[in-house]
């Protein structure tokens, strides 16, 4: 992992997460979208 995460405290490393995720779901409900149209 890169230094700058390590220095993170959990809370950051949630929110991070958190946000990976939701980026992860609209990219995924996008994918389905455009499969569908």
């Amino acid at each position: 992992m890169q230094p700058q995460i390590d220095k993170m405290s959990q809370v950051e490393r949630q929110m991070f997460d958190m946000k990976v995720a939701q980026l992860r779901e609209k990219d995924e409900k996008k994918k389905r979208t455009r499969k569908k149209s």
